[in-house]
This record gives C-alpha cells, sequence and structure tokens, in this order.
C-alpha cells in the first residue's frame, strides 16, 4: 500500500461514527465565543439571527447536521436554473450561455458535509462587484464552466503580495458559479490569514487543519449552504506550520477527493511571496492545480512579480487563464479585466 493510499484511509476512512460526526437528525450549534459545538435545544435561547448584508465581519452561524445529497440537478445552465438557484437580493447580471446538462459527466454519490447553513451571508463588496462587474464576471464564469465541462476543476485563485482583494474574488466567482447551477467547493488555503469563513457569516468549530491534526474525514469539517450549490472547507485558525497540510499527502488527496464530488473546486490560495505558497509550489505535479487565476490591484505589484509567479504555477501543472485586474475602491467604479496570459508574459 502505497503512503497516498494510506493518507486516503486516514484522511477520509475510518469509522465516521468513531470519528466524532454528528449523528443524522442532531443540530450542531458553532459557539462564536469559544468555537465548540453543542446540541442546539440547549443554545436555542442563545442563537440571534443575522443581519442582512453588511461590511464587517458578521456574527457566526448556527449549523445543523445534514443529510446525504440528493441527486445533482438535471438542468444544468439553463436559464430556468439560473433564475431559481439565485439566492434573494442578488442583482442578476449577465446571464452565462446555456449549455447542454449533459456536458458535464456526472458526479459519483457524496455525502453531505456534516454542517449546513440556511444560506451565505455575502459581503456588500461581492454584491458592488456583481452589479457593476457583471459582464467581465460573466465572461470569466463561462471560462471555469468551459474547463469544468472539459474536467478541469480546480481552480487556484491567488495574489503576488496579499491584500489585492483574491478572497472577494474568490467569493464572486463561487457565488456566480452556483448561480448557474455548478456545485461549487470553496477551500481557504490563506494559511496566514484565513477569512473565507468569517467573510460569509460562519465561525466554523473545526477546520481543514483537523484533518491532519485529529484524524477527522473531510466531510465533517466542511459546511453547506442550503440556498446555494456552495460547500466550504473552512480553516479554524491560523496555521502556523502550513506543511502539515501541504504536503504530498493531505493536500492531493484532498483536492482530489473534491474534484470527484464538485463541478468546480476554487482555491483561496496565500500570497505568492509566502512560504506557504512556496510549499505548494514545491510539490510539483502533486499539487494537483488544474487552473490557476492572480488577482492584482495594489501598487506593490510589478508586471515581472506575475510574469514569475504565473510561470512558476504553470509549471507544475496549472493552466493560467489570466489576471484578474480588481480596482474595487470605496469611492470608485470597480473595474475587473482578464487579459490573456500571454500578456504577462
Amino acid at each position: 500500500m502505497s503512503g497516498i493510499d494510506r493518507a486516503f484511509i486516514r484522511a477520509y476512512g475510518g469509522d465516521p461514527q468513531r470519528r466524532g460526526r454528528p449523528k443524522a437528525g442532531v443540530t450542531r450549534r458553532i459557539d462564536g465565543a469559544h468555537g465548540t459545538a453543542s446540541n442546539a435545544a440547549s443554545a436555542a435561547s442563545q442563537a440571534t439571527p443575522l443581519p442582512p448584508a453588511r461590511s464587517s465581519a458578521p456574527p457566526p452561524r448556527s449549523l445543523a447536521a445534514s443529510q446525504p445529497f440528493a441527486a445533482p440537478p438535471t438542468s444544468y445552465f439553463t436559464e430556468a436554473a439560473h433564475d431559481n438557484l439565485r439566492p434573494p437580493h442578488w442583482p442578476a447580471g449577465p446571464a452565462v450561455a446555456a449549455t447542454a446538462a449533459s456536458a458535464i459527466q456526472p458526479l459519483p454519490p457524496y455525502s453531505r458535509p456534516a454542517y449546513e447553513v440556511d444560506d451565505l451571508a455575502w459581503p456588500d463588496v461581492c454584491r458592488t462587484l456583481v452589479t457593476r462587474c457583471g459582464s467581465e464576471l460573466a465572461t470569466t464564469t463561462k471560462t471555469l464552466v468551459d474547463h469544468s465541462r472539459a474536467g478541469a476543476r480546480v481552480v487556484y485563485v491567488s495574489g503576488v503580495h496579499g491584500g489585492e482583494g483574491v478572497t472577494t474574488i474568490t467569493l464572486c466567482l463561487a457565488q456566480r458559479l452556483a448561480s448557474v447551477g455548478l456545485k461549487v467547493a470553496l477551500v481557504d488555503a490563506h494559511f496566514e490569514r484565513p477569512a473565507l469563513a468569517a467573510a460569509v457569516g460562519i465561525s466554523p468549530a473545526a477546520g481543514w487543519e483537523d484533518i491532519a491534526r485529529e484524524g477527522h474525514g473531510i466531510g465533517e469539517v466542511m459546511i453547506q449552504s442550503q440556498a446555494e450549490h456552495v460547500a466550504l472547507l473552512p480553516l479554524r485558525g491560523v496555521v502556523t506550520q502550513p506543511h502539515v497540510l501541504v504536503n504530498d499527502l493531505y493536500w492531493p488527496a484532498t483536492l482530489t477527493t473534491l474534484a470527484a464530488h464538485y463541478h468546480c473546486v476554487i482555491i483561496d490560495g496565500p500570497p505568492w511571496v509566502s512560504a506557504a505558497a512556496n510549499t505548494i509550489l514545491s510539490l510539483g505535479d502533486h499539487a494537483s492545480l488544474d487552473a490557476a487565476i492572480f488577482v492584482t490591484g495594489t501598487a506593490n505589484d510589478s508586471l515581472y512579480e506575475l510574469s514569475l509567479a504565473t510561470g512558476q504555477f504553470a509549471g507544475v501543472g496549472a493552466e493560467v487563464l489570466g489576471v484578474i485586474e480588481n480596482q474595487c475602491e470605496a469611492a470608485a467604479t470597480p473595474a475587473l479585466r482578464v487579459p490573456s496570459a500571454a500578456r504577462i508574459a
């Protein structure tokens, strides 16, 4: 038995009950103050509803044990599916061209993540970008749909220095893909500054790091949104030793498993200059990345650094789809452009 086989068994196999997976029908709640799970009946009096969209970090959401996934919808990419799946209060944006349902291969059976929320509290900045830059996002969405249809499902989104708005762009792309019927897995790999869960109003009790530390299965730490076809693999907190996760066992095993059960796996990656990104790149072909998108928008980013970054990710087998120029400011109109990767080579 190879090392990778053993990693799959250790990370995703074994008895779910023995590892502490919530029993069917038992509601789990995340305590915002302590990050612990408790029975919902005893905590119901403490639960408070989330306010509508807001720009600051929202309070934690209640998470509930879930049932197995139903069969994936058969009307992928039809206009009717687009209308039905769009969460309330989201601008419609330009429609992505309809594609036959048979274009994407059926997904194998998969058990739903152990936690769920009614919906995701999308940040105000995401709503602003969808409203003002809908056509640019639609173009990028169509590109990702085409790649998913061709089997390239793992997409790495990153910047050079940090602060470019990578998490915001990651969330926008996930929402647009879900709105046209794709099942999307969001992976927080920003080990030094994890932000995905907080950005959508969730305070997780467990995270991706617990797969390696405590032997949890992948479904035991994932969170599913009922309103959207989006599941989140969060980080519970800052990871001081990312190489525990980013090695030739857990990283490819996790991404391979997610790619088998979701139409698109979007990774909120660490900055290119970080040690974590260097560890990912050191995996070579085992990085298991199908495509990469870079986000720029700060004065610190240079054409030379973007050229180096895109070249390194292309070297590990990721097709560089382009660079998103994110210039979203509170008092200015955001601008998103996705030039050809050749423009920065």
